[in-house]
């Protein structure tokens, strides 16, 4: 059934179905509201039945493209072109780094698209380890350009690091690579994977270095990188970054906390200033957490920054307060010492990479609800995290670390 949604109701707006001629601009917030639901339903049903289409035309067209890994090494050739899947968020994509830069290290004359989230295209755009940058527009979003420029890279090899399912198999299947390489899955078409690799408990860089090293690099694991245009670029006095948000709210320490926590460590170093980071949709919070302070040594950049301008604000930062969220692994790729508060993730797994004596983490047990549905859960595991245990680890981090430590009281 075609459903055709207005974007947004006036008073001349209508919502047309088959059958259904118009619908008084009264109820139609509540029509187009069932209409976004039902175009939303019907895609997630039918996404996975459309690719399989795809990729059985493709496979009729193209019997002979998927090598197995070993038959692609019995071939003995290099790979001429790569393409390397990473295209969600921005933590998950600089976790990708370390790989990114082992193929340019072991395949220097080989060429390297990065197929990324469309968000992080300023951000990457002139980074050392990519030749070319494509963007993923989310979704199924212009889902036909975007297989074009794939094609047009000519991939011999594609390594799924971290991407979307279950678009991303059928995408570098599409894309004519003959090689095809994803960490441990459940998606409907791992059958089509040239190698299979079991889930381990290590940390999230090292498995997307296992793709790598499949293909026979040798090589040690890089630390993260961002684009040779941002160095860590520490201020004269003293400042501590606060992220107080996340990606997923059972992921966020109590803001109550995060403001007593800026107290305490106001008291201890009164030269200090400190600054949020954040989201739009964080401000509010950030607000609340900046007045429940010292308003006028906190600064809320929460939503004002672009992703290019929150890198440069971390790079200036003495120490980064935050929760397991994308900002954490940009401090790590500058080197900025980070105090991270884990509960319902591991820090083994998805912690700062990095040497430890930059890096400190708190991490509790994860609390009893987190086999529910994301919605469902709570914050009741980040409650276990005390304000003395922070302030205390804050205070060791930064007399260990901080070029100004003569100047700390301790």
């Amino acid at each position: 059934m075609r459903i055709s949604c207005p974007p947004q109701p006036s008073d001349h707006s209508v919502c047309r179905t088959r059958g259904v001629r118009s619908v008084p601009a009264m109820v139609a917030p509540d029509i187009i509201c069932a209409c976004h639901t039902a175009s939303y339903t019907v895609m997630r049903l039918l996404r996975v039945p459309f690719l399989r289409l795809l990729v059985a035309f493709h496979r009729m067209r193209h019997p002979g493209q998927l090598l197995s890994l070993e038959e692609w090494k019995a071939q003995g050739s290099k790979p001429k072109s790569i393409l390397v899947f990473s295209n969600t968020a921005l933590g998950d994509t600089l976790l990708s780094t370390p790989a990114l830069c082992a193929l340019r290290q072991c395949y220097p004359d080989a060429h390297i698209t990065l197929f990324l989230h469309k968000n992080l295209m300023p951000l990457f755009r002139d980074h050392p380890c990519a030749d070319e940058l494509i963007p993923f527009h989310g979704g199924f979003r212009r889902f036909f350009r975007t297989l074009e420029a794939l094609r047009q890279a000519q991939p011999d090899v594609a390594l799924l690091l971290h991407s979307n399912a279950p678009q991303d198999i059928p995408m570098a299947l599409l894309s004519g690579a003959h090689v095809i390489l994803k960490t441990a899955t459940r998606s409907p078409f791992r059958h089509l994977l040239s190698a299979h690799f079991p889930r381990q408990e290590k940390h999230e860089v090292e498995r997307r270095m296992d793709l790598v090293r499949a293909l026979g690099c040798s090589v040690d694991t890089p630390a993260l990188q961002l684009p040779q245009r941002f160095r860590r670029k520490p201020g004269p006095g003293l400042t501590i970054g606060i992220q107080s948000g996340a990606a997923d709210h059972y992921k966020v320490w109590p803001e109550e906390r995060f403001a007593e926590t800026i107290l305490r460590l106001s008291e201890r170093y009164p030269d200090a200033r400190f600054i949020l980071t954040g989201s739009p949709e964080e401000r509010a919070a950030c607000d609340r957490i900046r007045m429940a302070s010292i308003p006028e040594r906190v600064e809320n950049l929460c939503g004002k920054t672009s992703l290019e301008q929150l890198v440069e604000v971390v790079a200036g930062l003495d120490l980064l307060i935050t929760n397991d969220t994308g900002t954490l692994h940009v401090a790590a790729a500058l080197d900025v010492p980070t105090l991270a508060l884990f509960s319902p993730t591991s820090c083994l797994e998805f912690g700062a990479w990095g040497p430890s004596r930059l890096h400190h983490v708190i991490q509790k047990p994860p609390p009893d609800d987190l086999k529910l549905p994301k919605k469902q859960r709570s914050n009741a595991g980040m409650q276990q995290i005390s304000v003395d245990e922070v302030v205390s680890e804050a205070r060791t981090l930064l007399h260990n670390t901080s070029g100004k430590s003569d100047k700390l009281p301790f």
